[in-house]
This record gives C-alpha cells, sequence and structure tokens, in this order.
C-alpha cells in the first residue's frame, strides 16, 4: 500500500507460489489482484498526467530542507525569475504526491525557449513524487495563473539586482 511499485513484483512471487503448490482458487484471487492493480495503475497514471482548473491544489508540504535544496537547484538556471510550487490532490497513491512547478522565466523567451527550459528543469529537478513542470504560458496558462494569485504557492524568487535582501 505504501509503495504501489512493490506489488507487481510481489503479486508474481505469489502467484507463483500459488500455482507452484496447485492452489488453484488462491491462483485466481492474485490474478484478479493483479487486474485490479493494473486499473488503479493506470488510473493513477491518467490523474499524473495534467492539471486542470477543477483540480484542488495543496501546499507542497516539503520540509525546509528540500525545499531549501529546490531553491539552489533553481538558482543555477540563471532564465528562471520565479517558481511555483503546490501538489495536485490525488486520488490514487496518496502519499505519492504529485508536485506541479510553475516557473517564471526572463522577458523575451520563446514558446520554444520556454519548452527547452522546461526540459532542463524536467531533466535536472529533483522531487520526491511526480512533477508537471510548465511555464506560465501556453496550453496551462489559465491553471497557472489560479496557482499564481495564492501567495503561498511562491517557491523560490530571484532577487533583483540592486535590491537589497533583508539579510544585507
Amino acid at each position: 500500500e505504501q509503495d504501489p511499485e512493490a506489488v507487481k513484483p510481489s503479486l508474481g512471487l505469489i502467484h507463483d507460489f500459488y500455482r507452484r503448490s496447485g492452489q488453484r482458487e488462491l491462483v485466481r484471487a492474485v490474478e484478479k489482484r493483479y487486474e485490479d492493480l493494473q486499473d488503479t495503475l493506470r488510473l493513477a497514471w491518467e490523474e499524473r498526467q495534467s492539471v486542470q482548473l477543477n483540480d484542488t491544489f495543496l501546499p507542497h508540504a516539503l520540509g525546509q530542507r528540500e525545499a531549501a535544496a529546490l531553491c539552489r537547484q533553481l538558482e543555477t538556471h540563471a532564465e528562471v525569475t520565479r517558481a511555483y510550487l503546490v501538489r495536485k490532490e490525488v486520488a490514487f497513491y496518496t502519499r505519492k504526491p504529485f508536485f506541479v512547478l510553475i516557473v517564471e522565466a526572463g522577458l523575451g523567451l520563446s514558446g520554444t525557449e520556454d519548452q527547452q527550459l522546461v526540459d532542463r528543469l524536467a531533466e535536472k529537478l529533483r522531487l520526491p513524487g511526480h512533477t508537471l513542470i510548465f511555464t506560465p504560458r501556453g496550453a496551462f496558462a489559465a491553471v497557472a495563473r489560479v496557482i499564481q494569485l495564492e501567495p503561498w504557492t511562491v517557491l523560490y524568487e530571484r532577487p533583483r539586482p540592486g535590491k537589497m535582501t533583508a539579510a544585507a
């Protein structure tokens, strides 16, 4: 229940044991459970492929160290000026979070450059769970606007040159 990826191989082992020991009823029960698992995995995968306006977004719930590490990773991408992070409320495998990361880039990036930035971030950033990354332009613009309205969603903001920080 805590690790969906562990269920498939476990069911395979149990199935083999019951089959070798001639316990046909239990073999059928394991096969039924495997079919149910396949359906659940498909539904979990589908709900993690996109976001919509009617989805519920929650605080990211990362620890302070994890959030700071993510901010340090974002700092290495000079074009990222601000980032918003939330978790999408999911129905399947709720212990495996689905993060939504919106990154704003400096002015003047084309749609292609936006996508290249998203691709680089998707390759480099590490979060515990599945993450959908996008910019506030394009197919998810309306969802981005909804998330950006909430001040608690801001994860990272690049300091402006010449702007004094509280630590200075």
